[in-house]
């Protein structure tokens, strides 16, 4: 005992005058390094969370390069005649609706903190005012932390306090982000799954570095005493430095491609501004001295309500709805135009309430009609000027409407109504509810049929429609300062002679931008090889109006020049996941159906089994299909094993992913030489026909 004990003194205690030297743990040693050690488990948690970010967030810049649909977004733009998706009266998906929100660029957050800041309401963000969309904000970012965390594996799992302390910062703007996000799906707005998603992958990357660091048996308080962490944050930087630059670049490419477009629909209509200007001059005297019948009544293109002058250069007419964002903010910008060009210009609306999204829009319509009537009514009974009185009373409760949004509660309309002059409150009441005031509004929504309109607001000037408004919040401006310039003579409405529908559906197809659109493999076409038009139509074997544009388009077969594709867009989630819900059950059986035949029996087996499904798709089932292939001669247990392979399958999914890389909308989707049909069918018309023999002739 006493040996062993002198030998182990004699061991810690080398010399007399040193303090004994302890023992050296691994932890201690990284710690004096000036680094805390992440376990194992905290690193790969981290990493999958850096992952899970940085593709949730590269989806997002994807879809805001390509317009592409994600999946799990949905899309909010109605189509044509068919089955909308999603319904909506703008065009928007969950995803763009929380991207197009003041805070989804960094210019926006700009200005809403601005806005909050003074008490102001949040602002409208237009495309030059975004700056930079948070989006890329978060691939740049997530690059460099994935570059920085791979840094932090190599040298040991060694975090520095400067890591740290970046990775709190970043956090810190995720929470105000899933803050904004929550408060849009509560709001009704949805939410996006792909900005969700990123923000939580860096919570948990975040997470993981905290807990990990303080497993590592270094406090957290300690962390400004310790290593920076200066190889992880030169490769993080370096990384986000690499990424801004090509994001940079490819974003400025994307500005100049949407400023391109926006001044060709801006040129386009300056242009018909021009001629209409000099229409206007050729045929002001005949139309001043004889009364011609229109459409729209014997005033002409023109609301009931007038801004300026009867006769006026230029004349502005908007389709609105009080509750439609997009009609408050071209409201503003129409009456800043108004104090901008005086007496030049004259305004005049319409209504077109969409009461399936916005419940109060037809109330708020009947309502500003209400004060119309009210107060021109009075006027007459007093010997005053009943037309200035109406006219009066209408636009301070449509400027009011717009104030409020088009939302009220009855209360709080009565209680306002004596400050805009009508003080008999239940007379009021019941001219709003009577059947006046609806006839009149469901009058100017009949006419907003009439014209093709699908969106709100809908702007013509001197009858000319303004597009090209829902990318270029400055189209209104161009259009009314476009045709100020053409000088054309003072003229009431009765010259404006805006396109009908038909007409303007044909015009909307040769004005679409040609789109190189996704390859099927292999070709199942009917119709010539060289064929001058390509008619491709995406669709579902169990929505009505697919039959009925396949019936359509394999009629003009027989006697047209051109090629028919047809491609799959199932509207049951099974195999298309990025549904709100399931329109048609047997969507994803039918699409197997056709494609199992395809396999066996090439183009000829495809159609075959097309036609079949088409004629037999009510009540229709797997032994119903299968019944089907037999009458159509394929064998049994061939057709049964074809079906049932993961090739039948990618098939449909390569169809589904092709829709939605286009944006497909809706339900059947119309393509004629690249180009969208918007609106294929009206009643009694032929607007498909009449684009496919335009098609045929055009040389380009």
């Amino acid at each position: 005992m006493t040996c062993a004990s002198s030998n182990t003194h004699a061991t810690l205690s080398s010399s007399p005058s040193s303090p004994p030297t302890p023992p050296v743990h691994p932890a201690s040693a990284h710690a004096r390094a000036g680094s805390r050690v992440l376990p194992i488990w905290a690193y790969l948690l981290g990493l999958a969370g850096i992952c899970v970010a940085l593709y949730a967030a590269s989806a997002l810049v994807y879809s805001h390069f390509t317009g592409a649909v994600l999946p799990g977004c949905g899309t909010g733009q109605p189509g044509g005649s068919g089955t909308a998706l999603v319904a909506s009266s703008t065009p928007t998906s969950s995803c763009a609706n929380n991207l197009a929100h003041p805070m989804g660029s960094l210019g926006g957050a700009w200005m809403t903190a601005k806005a909050v800041l003074s008490g102001e309401e949040l602002p409208r963000i237009r495309p030059k005012d975004a700056v930079w969309p948070v989006s890329h904000l978060g691939v740049t970012y997530f690059a460099a932390a994935l570059a920085g965390w791979i840094v932090i594996g190599i040298m040991g799992r060694r975090v520095g306090w400067g890591v740290a302390w970046l990775a709190r910062l970043g956090v810190l703007m995720s929470l105000v982000y899933l803050a904004t996000i929550i408060h849009g799906y509560v709001s009704g707005k949805g939410y996006c799954p792909y900005c969700l998603a990123s923000h939580v992958g860096n919570l948990v990357m975040w997470l993981s570095l905290e807990i990990g660091m303080f497993m590592s048996r270094s406090s957290v308080l300690g962390a400004a005493r310790r290593g920076f962490g200066w190889p992880a944050v030169i490769a993080g930087f370096i990384a986000f430095a690499g990424s801004t630059a090509a994001l940079g670049a490819l974003e400025m490419a994307h500005m100049a491609e949407m400023e391109a477009k926006d001044r060709l629909e801006a040129e386009r209509t300056e242009r018909e501004i021009r001629e209409q200007a000099e229409r206007a001059r050729a045929v002001a005297e005949q139309v001043q001295q004889q009364e011609q019948k229109q459409p729209w009544g014997p005033n002409g293109f023109r609301g009931r309500y007038l801004i300026g002058p009867e006769k006026a250069p230029v004349r502005l007419v908007m389709f609105t709805g009080y509750q439609c964002p997009d009609c408050r903010f071209f409201e503003t910008q129409a009456e800043q135009l108004l104090a901008k060009h005086g007496d030049k210009l004259s305004m005049s609306v319409f209504h077109f309430p969409m009461e399936a999204l916005h419940a109060n829009a037809m109330w708020a319509a009947r309502a500003a009609e209400a004060a119309g009537i009210i107060a021109g009514s009075k006027a007459a009974l007093e010997g005053q000027d009943e037309k200035k009185a109406a006219t009066d009373a209408f636009w301070k409760m449509h400027k009011w409407l717009f104030e409020v949004k088009g939302s009220f509660t009855r209360d709080e309309l009565v209680a306002k109504l004596p400050q805009l002059g009508f003080t008999d409150t239940e007379g009021f009441l019941k001219v709003m509810t009577g059947g006046r005031t609806e006839q009149i509004v469901k009058a100017d929504s009949q006419l907003g049929d009439d014209l093709g309109l699908y969106f709100t607001p809908m702007m013509f000037v001197n009858g000319v429609e303004v597009r090209g408004w829902r990318t270029n919040t400055n189209a209104l401006t161009q259009a009314v300062d476009a045709a100020i310039a053409a000088n054309p003579p003072a003229a009431d409405a009765r010259g404006d002679r805006p396109a009908l529908a038909s007409q303007k559906y044909f015009e909307d197809w040769t004005n679409e931008t040609r789109r190189v659109l996704p390859d099927n493999k292999p070709d199942r076409t009917q119709g010539p090889k060289d064929a001058p038009v390509h008619v491709l139509v995406f669709g579902d074997y169990n929505e009505p109006n697919t039959k009925k544009v396949d019936s359509l388009v394999r009629g003009f077969l027989k006697t047209k020049p051109i090629r028919y594709e047809f491609r799959h867009y199932p509207g049951a989630r099974e195999c298309n996941p990025s549904l709100p819900k399931d329109f048609f059950v047997n969507g994803c059986l039918t699409a197997k159906a056709a494609e199992t035949a395809g396999r066996l029996g090439g183009a000829e087996g495809f159609w075959k089994m097309h036609e079949f499904l088409f004629q037999n798709v009510e009540g229709i089932s797997l032994q119903r299909v299968r019944l089907g292939a037999k009458t159509l001669g394929f064998e049994a247990a061939a057709f049964d094993q074809a079906f049932a392979s993961g090739e039948v399958g990618v098939a449909v999914q390569n169809d589904v992913m092709a829709g939605q890389g286009i944006g497909l909308r809706a339900i059947p989707t119309v393509y004629v030489n690249g180009k969208w049909v918007e609106r294929w069918d009206r009643e009694g018309d032929n607007i498909l026909e009449r684009i496919i023999d335009h098609a045929a002739k055009a040389k380009d």
